[in-house]
């Protein structure tokens, strides 16, 4: 299910052939929108999922529009975007890579990025766009007979596995989220204890860990959010939870 800042009213597929991904389903859009005042409709495409360059790879967000070239701090040509609040990415010209603060395109279509620190002087590829969130919430805990439904239980971590992905949110529930730590560029994960690099620097593959609020609740239920234009790919979630005074086990 998808929602975004206005509303689809038409949906295509159509083989393509790409760079990146070979030949995909390209799924394609009209998306009526109200920009600056106007009810306006675009005709957009959904990028898909390939990041050969990692994060400068990404393209999450609707409506987008980047910039590649010489490095500068201004910009134009969104007029499709004015008076809109905007987030994106931007990777500067000694090739760092970041969120872009939530910002508003003036009504002409233009917009500034503050300045990098230094020795960066500007951005050489900038994407902005409209901002979603992408969320997931497990089903209530279950492992068979005898059943834990209907049971106090409280889930104590989880080791989320997941591919090309970065800045990811995990809580009980939408209201109390925590930050993924092992998903934060330049953070020590967790989960790289032993290997060459422990550092995230981009993109990360493999198992992230988070220390959950310890609530107890009969659904046993655990919450991801991703609100960063960042990409995110969950292939599977591995809890440890305590039933009551039972003690804690895997599942």
């Amino acid at each position: 299910h998808s929602d975004t800042n206005g509303a689809f009213t038409s949906v295509a597929s159509v083989v393509e052939a790409t760079a990146t991904a070979g030949n995909i389903d390209a799924i394609y859009f009209v998306v009526q929108r109200q920009v600056n005042g106007n009810t306006v409709q675009y005709v957009e495409r959904l990028a898909e999922r390939a990041f050969p360059n990692g994060l400068a790879s990404a393209w999450c967000v609707d409506a987008g529009l980047a910039y590649t070239g010489v490095a500068t701090l201004s910009f134009t040509g969104a007029q499709h975007l004015a008076g809109m609040q905007v987030v994106g990415i931007a990777t500067t010209d000694t090739g760092t890579t970041a969120a872009i603060t939530p910002l508003t395109v003036s009504t002409t279509g233009t917009f500034t990025l503050p300045a990098p620190a230094s020795p960066a002087t500007g951005y050489t590829y900038v994407l902005i766009g409209l901002a979603f969130t992408a969320q997931v919430q497990t089903l209530a805990l279950d492992l068979g007979d005898p059943t834990l439904q209907g049971k106090v239980k409280k889930i104590s971590s989880a080791d989320v596995r997941v591919s090309e992905t970065l800045g990811l949110s995990i809580g009980s529930d939408f209201d109390h989220l925590v930050a993924m730590k092992d998903l934060v560029v330049g953070n020590v994960s967790s989960m790289l204890t032993g290997q060459a690099s422990q550092l995230v620097a981009d993109l990360y593959d493999g198992d992230a860990r988070t220390f959950l609020d310890p609530t107890f609740t009969v659904p046993g239920q655990y919450c991801i959010q991703q609100s960063n234009p960042f990409p995110a790919t969950v292939l599977g979630v591995i809890s440890e939870y305590t039933q009551g005074d039972t003690g804690r086990q895997r599942a």
